[in-house]
């Protein structure tokens, strides 16, 4: 059987790959025993994280970026800093409240900026 030279580089990179996802798996392992593990670290992720915590639960939370919070981001580079996702939550969303409350994260009211048309 022969192969060619693309077969080569990405059966090279599919097995680093492989390797690395192994020794991190391995590594989480040497450093503690989960019974659960969560996949991501966006607010779901971490929604869930906290709740089986709560419930006695130890818990893994794997995330493949750099960082935390999913889909909530701030753009430092643009005007105004926006938020991207995750920003605002009605009175509906009494877990984001508790967790905002429960972290000293600061809410701001925005019913009061907000008009809303007649229609």
């Amino acid at each position: 059987m022969t192969t060619n030279r693309r077969e080569f580089i990405a059966g090279g990179a599919a097995a680093l790959t492989g390797a690395a996802l192994y020794r991190s798996v391995a590594y989480a392992q040497a450093q503690s025993v989960a019974d659960v593990i969560v996949i991501g670290a966006g607010l779901s992720g971490l929604g869930a994280a906290g709740l089986l915590e709560e419930a006695g639960l130890r818990v893994t939370v794997l995330e493949g970026r750099q960082r935390i919070g999913g889909r909530v981001y701030t753009r430092y580079d643009l005007p105004g800093r926006p938020e991207l996702g995750g920003s605002s939550a009605t009175p509906g969303y009494g877990r984001w409240i508790a967790a905002a409350e429960k972290c000293g994260v600061g809410l701001t009211d925005l019913r009061a900026t907000t008009t809303r048309s007649p229609g």
